[in-house]
């Protein structure tokens, strides 16, 4: 494994190859080298509104409240320049 394997995680330590997503690379690991791959799940949102205690992924909740409950989420990015600003 050289350096370039060790600071840029979509290049695959095994055969050097480079992947443009994490995950491209991942099912590369699985499928051709057949290593097992850590599988991060990324936190699901339950919807409020639902008797059925459904569960979204925070893009697919937005759809889900417009779609089926008519309801419009404004979503804003906010920008912070260090910890200290976010605090307060």
């Amino acid at each position: 494994m050289d350096l370039n394997t060790q600071t840029n995680p979509k290049i695959c330590e095994h055969c050097e190859m480079e992947f443009c997503s994490i995950s491209s690379k991942n099912d590369h690991l699985k499928r051709v080298h057949n290593k097992p791959v850590e599988n991060k799940t990324t936190p699901r949102i339950l919807c409020p509104l639902c008797p059925e205690g459904e569960t979204f992924l925070s893009h697919r909740l937005v759809k889900h409240l417009k779609d089926i409950h008519d309801i419009v989420v404004k979503v804003s990015t906010l920008n912070f320049n260090n910890i200290k600003e976010f605090e307060i």
